[in-house]
């Protein structure tokens, strides 16, 4: 008996040596959520608020973190040329080689490079995303990540690259849950490619022999979210052994560095016209300067959660079919237009909704912004497209979801929600009193210039189901701007969006209705 007690002791001895000794080397994630820093070691996924990440010196982290980077601790050679962001890198386990993935901002143009060679130059689009690389297979393939949203994941696509033959191939496509975060690589080879905040697990994959593998983790966020327009954007900036975390931890570098101010941006999303705010309890300049209220609502007035400016709404609304333009170049990332008329709860209130997502480049880096746009009458966007030509509308303000006859619009970063009127630095091209509209500032390029007969119908949206807002006149032309397909009404095929004769005002016309039309001179 007292032989086996000591047997047992002895396990139990060996067995907590062994997990000390695990301990010490267990990967702890670095990341940043809405502006706080956690750490989340990966062996059990418990989860340590560390306060705001503001307050850290992110670029030194101990040795062992291998990706992650900004340009300035980075093996890059020099700053991305003609204006191209640095997105993220990833070393090589043996660090000789250093592959990465640069942005252009307000184009679909994205570059993979190898050292400082280009290997992949090529753009976002509905049928591809951007690719980053993630490491290499023992064959000296490149192992490439694809993804839309630069902080979140709806599909996993792993692609290849082989330097010998420079040809690149689809490799595999898994299926997960919808992952938070960007992608980071553990000293094993093994990459973390997101977490499942619903589920709280880690997904990882082995590049080698192309296995998906699962961890407990602690991130468990609101579900559903307060926002439609929550992407939940998570960064790993590090991967850490304990051991070192603790280090870190117990003297972290500080942060003396003075936060830069956000530039102006955003371009007025409406026709230079429409600036009826109506709705917008967050900013203390819009309620000193616009004098109507949030009908419905307290005086003075109060909008829990409301995170966006309300333009145009009851009790004068916004004119069904108002043109609604992209606020900054960027790409599409979630549309939503399913939402009938007076269901004020489809769209989780929000209606018909559409959400880009802009990268912008401070300092050689990559900076990721988000606008959304709801309660709309059609969505003109398509899913996974990239919005260049700003002054083509995206979108036509409606009243569906809650609210009546209005546009909502909101702006979020990685920090969450922000107030592009910020007292400190406005975030409008123009400042807060008028900021520029891109209808102003990008007039559309016209497509064609057509004619029609006398009292065929203008209507203010592309189909038959839209109300009729003028008439043709058969001694007036037309400028074209825009072509939709429509496929659900009485007149099926081709609608045109049309400028109307006696101002900037566009409405839609049945392609089969115009005639004589012809392709402008360059």
């Amino acid at each position: 008996m007292r032989r086996l007690i000591t047997i047992l002791i002895v396990i139990f001895l060996v067995q907590g040596l062994v997990v000390n000794s695990q301990s010490s080397d267990v990967p702890v994630a670095l990341v940043t959520y809405k502006g706080t820093l956690y750490a989340m070691p990966l062996q059990d996924g418990t989860l340590i608020d560390l306060g705001q990440a503001s307050a850290y010196d992110l670029t030194q982290l101990p040795d062992d973190n291998r990706n992650n980077f900004v340009v300035g601790d980075s093996p890059l050679m020099m700053l991305p040329a003609d204006g191209f962001g640095y997105y993220q890198g990833v070393s090589s386990v043996d660090e000789t080689q250093f592959a990465y993935t640069v942005i252009a901002p307000d184009t679909p143009d994205y570059r993979v490079l190898v050292q400082d060679e280009v290997v992949i130059a090529s753009q976002v689009s509905p049928e591809r995303g951007y690719l980053v690389p993630i490491g290499w297979r023992s064959s000296g393939e490149l192992v490439l990540l694809e993804r839309y949203t630069l902080y979140s994941l709806e599909t996993v696509r792993i692609w290849h690259w082989d330097a010998i033959s420079d040809t690149l191939i689809l490799y595999n496509t898994f299926a997960t849950p919808y992952l938070s975060g960007n992608h980071a690589v553990l000293d094993d080879g093994r990459v973390i490619l997101g977490f499942d905040t619903v589920g709280a697990q880690t997904y990882l994959m082995d590049i080698e022999n192309n296995q998906l593998t699962r961890l407990v983790g602690a991130f468990t966020l609101e579900n559903p979210p307060r926002s439609v327009f929550d992407t939940y954007p998570m960064a790993i900036v590090g991967i850490v052994s304990q051991t070192d975390f603790m280090v870190w931890r117990d003297n972290p570098p500080i942060n003396t560095v003075q936060a830069t101010q956000d530039t102006a941006f955003l371009h007025w999303m409406l026709p230079d016209d429409a600036r009826s705010i109506t709705c917008y309890s967050d900013s203390a300049w819009t309620d000193d300067n616009f004098a109507v209220e949030c009908p419905g609502l307290q005086q003075p007035r109060t909008y829990e959660g409301h995170q966006g400016t309300d333009v145009g709404g009851l009790p004068n609304g916004l004119a069904l079919g108002t043109s609604v333009y992209a606020s900054r170049q960027g790409l599409v990332i979630k549309t939503f237009d399913t939402c009938p008329r007076f269901d004020a709860s489809c769209g989780d209130a929000y209606g018909n909704h559409i959400l880009l997502q802009h990268a912008l480049v401070q300092d050689g880096n990559l900076n990721v912004w988000f606008t959304g746009y709801a309660h709309l009458q059609t969505v003109l966007a398509v899913d996974k497209s990239y919005v260049e030509a700003l002054g083509v509308p995206i979108a036509l303000s409606g009243d569906t979801g809650l609210g009546g006859a209005h546009l909502h619009f909101e702006v979020r970063s990685l920090l969450g929600w922000v107030n592009p009127y910020s007292d400190i630095n406005s975030l409008w091209i123009g400042g807060n009193e008028h900021p520029l509209s891109a209808e102003v500032a990008f007039p559309p390029e016209i497509v064609q210039v057509c004619q029609s007969a006398t009292d065929n119908n203008i209507r203010n949206g592309p189909g038959t189901v839209y109300d009729v807002v003028g008439k043709t006149s058969a001694d007036l032309s037309y400028n074209v701007i825009q072509t939709v397909i429509v496929e659900d009404t009485f007149a099926n095929g081709a609608w045109y969006q049309i400028q109307l004769a006696d101002s900037n005002r566009t409405g839609w016309l049945w392609a089969e209705l115009a005639q004589n039309c012809t392709v402008p001179a360059q």
